[in-house]
């Protein structure tokens, strides 16, 4: 630590250590018999005046974290200062100790620029993230997808119990993951069922892993909202039913073939017309069906029909 002894009258500088030196640039030599308010410790005059008054006006001292400045670079520095009355020879003095803390602030703003980061994703992920203290099941933290899908407001969740709430319809699925998550410490995409508070079922594939936070075991839960892939899924079954009963009732002969012209499927209308069985439709060529003078032109014909490079 910087330490400097001051006349407590007029705050004329009696002696400093080297450690002050190293800290603030000022040499003992240029110190003593120097006001502390002319040393330019401070990074205004405004500032030091400020300061001073303060420590004037107390009658124990002060113990303050306050910007100071080197006085060769200019650059700022991040302290605290601790100033006692102490007599030396007889005399009322200032004792006043500096504490570097720059580092300390460097940490702290690190740190605050790492939880704001964490907030802008945690709230920003595309999946609803859910906080859950391990030994009672409490709601400690949520974000805001998780609000929206459960139509729950964040102060609404936080203190609460995920059971009390309500959010998984699906009980007998619900107590299947607890049981994992006590008995293997997690699980992945297990489909689960919400509930939104207006009722609506929501069909969400759920991760969940145990987590140390702060020493506190708690649980890390993941939520995705799977409603439009379940929508896509139907939309594809009904337009592979539609296919399929137009392939089937067709009234003319319809094959699927690959690019070699193998029959991939065929309806009952194509077999009766090769006079197959439909079962062996499959893996016969079109180079090996029909008229045997109409089997060329047939084949160029359909390879035609295929895109470049197929």
């Amino acid at each position: 630590d910087g330490i400097v002894i001051a006349r407590a009258t007029d705050l004329l500088v009696l002696d400093l250590n080297p450690s002050f030196t190293r800290l603030l640039g000022v040499t003992r030599q240029h110190a003593i018999g120097t006001a502390l308010d002319a040393l330019g410790l401070w990074p205004t005059a405004e500032v030091a005046r400020g300061f001073l008054a303060r420590l004037r006006g107390s009658a124990t001292g002060l113990d303050e974290r306050v910007t100071l400045r080197h006085t060769g670079t200019g650059q700022p520095l991040e302290a605290r200062i601790s100033a006692r009355y102490t007599e030396i020879d007889g005399e009322l003095a200032l004792l006043l100790v500096v504490r570097d803390e720059t580092d300390s602030e460097q940490t702290r703003h690190a740190l605050r620029e790492i939880e704001r980061k964490f907030t802008m994703v945690f709230n920003a992920a595309p999946d609803g993230i859910v906080i859950v203290r391990a030994s009672d099941r409490v709601i400690v933290d949520v974000n805001d997808y998780m609000c929206g899908i459960t139509g729950f407001g964040r102060e609404e969740l936080l203190g609460n119990q995920m059971g009390t709430l309500k959010v998984f319809d699906d009980a007998p699925t619900a107590l299947h993951a607890r049981q994992m998550l006590a008995r293997l410490g997690g699980f992945r995409r297990l489909e689960l069922s919400l509930r939104h508070r207006q009722g609506e079922v929501i069909p969400a594939l759920v991760s969940a892993s145990v987590v140390n936070l702060d020493g506190e075991a708690c649980v890390l839960i993941l939520v995705r909202d799977i409603r439009d892939q379940r929508r896509a899924e139907q939309a594809l079954r009904r337009a592979d039913a539609r296919f399929r009963n137009a392939f089937e009732d067709a009234p003319i002969g319809v094959a699927l073939v690959d690019a070699r012209l193998g029959i991939i499927d065929g309806n009952h209308w194509l077999a009766d017309m090769l006079g197959v069985k439909r079962d062996t439709l499959v893996g016969l060529g079109f180079a090996s069906v029909g008229p045997e003078d109409e089997r060329a032109g047939l084949c160029h014909a359909l390879l035609q029909l295929l895109p470049a490079g197929e």
